[in-house]
């Protein structure tokens, strides 16, 4: 979604050339993927091989090497290096993409890191149980942030998608807010809570972060709430729920994927982002807002968003304030639908895309800028990276 409504604001800008990098798995055949724009071309992104114990040390020692486990072939690199200096600016999602091509400098660049890889292992780390686990995680804390501190070196600016993320890089660069938002409806819609009550919860079950959350909220959360609320279900909505949630307990619904969820969750008196895992902004919050549902979430959950506990949502770290923000939403909804609206109304103000439009187009403009005197010897460093 993130990367879909830059590319309408750049569109919008400019003439828009898009290469799109992913595994065979994310595409099996060109025709199938629904972009919403003309690609230029796919760029299928293979395995890397972790090599012997000193590639592996390397790698890690070595800011400049690839950490993320994943790469181009040699010759899609020198594909986009043939084609690098027709563009005025490359708009490169995410730091993975950037290393999969093996270059260091990139010229005329903006990154858009969207999640800062260290804060999500920070965020593993406190959530671990296992002394090794949360070591392992700490170390892979430590060298992520090596990287990030060079980023400034790398790129002529950088985009993030919150104030915190800007503060916690600290670079010395211009770095852009864009905030991650959601559409606004073709309308208002009207919400329409059923009876029994459901609360619902909505996202990949891919990601391993959503896994978690889920079920530690049905471990530590639904059978209190169930206590209380008798009748209450829980909602599921995500692709691969079957296979990938491990939950069990009463009234747990998994719907898997559904097409066209406005519906279903008009129907909920609430939606739970009990994130535990995770870096950046969770567009579950903007889209909760977007369709004026009452929200409860953990503050990792509402992280890189300014709101306030029981101003626009609740929010509520452990079980017992989780369980007890949920009942308390259910069992008092004007309450509940009083910050929803206050919720919709930052959210059209400054987190739809249209409010957010600019900032992308402030980012794009800052590069036109800074990168005005480069030329043909800084693409040429490419070949060199």
């Amino acid at each position: 979604m993130r990367v879909r409504q830059i590319a309408t604001a750049l569109q919008e800008f400019g003439d828009l050339n898009i290469v799109v990098a992913g595994g065979k798995e994310d595409f099996p055949g060109e025709n199938e993927v629904e972009t919403g724009f003309d690609v230029d071309r796919f760029i299928p992104l293979h395995l890397k091989n972790n090599g012997n114990i000193f590639h592996r040390v390397r790698r890690a020692v070595d800011v400049k090497t690839n950490p993320f486990g994943r790469e181009v072939a040699e010759s899609e690199k020198q594909w986009l290096r043939g084609h690098v200096s027709q563009f005025d600016i490359l708009w490169i999602h995410h730091l993975c993409t950037a290393h999969a091509f093996g270059w260091w400098k990139w010229p005329r660049s903006v990154m858009d890191v969207d999640d800062v890889t260290s804060t999500y292992c920070e965020s593993v780390a406190q959530g671990s149980n296992g002394f090794a686990q949360r070591g392992r995680a700490r170390l892979q804390t430590f060298l992520m942030r090596r990287r990030e501190r060079r980023l400034n070196q790398r790129f002529n600016v950088i985009a993030v998608c919150s104030e915190a993320d800007r503060q916690y890089l600290d670079l010395d660069a211009p770095v852009h807010v864009i905030p991650n938002g959601f559409e606004i409806p073709e309308r208002k819609g009207e919400r329409n809570p059923v009876t029994p009550p459901r609360i619902g919860f909505i996202g990949t079950f891919n990601y391993e972060a959503n896994v978690d959350s889920v079920q530690w909220f049905v471990q530590n959360c639904w059978p209190q709430i169930k206590q209380q609320v008798p009748d209450a279900h829980l909602r599921l909505v995500g692709n691969n729920s079957f296979d990938r949630l491990k939950v069990s307990g009463a009234d747990i619904d998994l719907l898997g994927y559904v097409d066209s969820p406005e519906p279903e969750m008009a129907t909920w008196s609430l939606l739970i982002v009990p994130t535990r895992k995770g870096a950046g902004t969770r567009v579950k919050i903007s889209d909760g807002f977007s369709k004026r549902l009452p929200i409860v979430t953990t503050s990792l959950g509402v992280s890189g968003y300014d709101v306030k506990d029981g101003v626009e949502l609740f929010i509520a770290d452990t079980p017992a304030d989780f369980v007890r923000a949920c009942v308390r939403a259910v069992n008092e909804p004007a309450l509940a639908q009083q910050m929803a609206e206050r919720g919709w109304n930052r959210f059209v103000n400054e987190w739809s895309w249209n409010a957010i439009r600019p900032r992308i187009w402030a980012a794009a403009e800052d590069c036109l800028r800074r990168s005005r005197d480069e030329g043909p010897a800084t693409v040429a460093e490419l070949a060199s990276s």
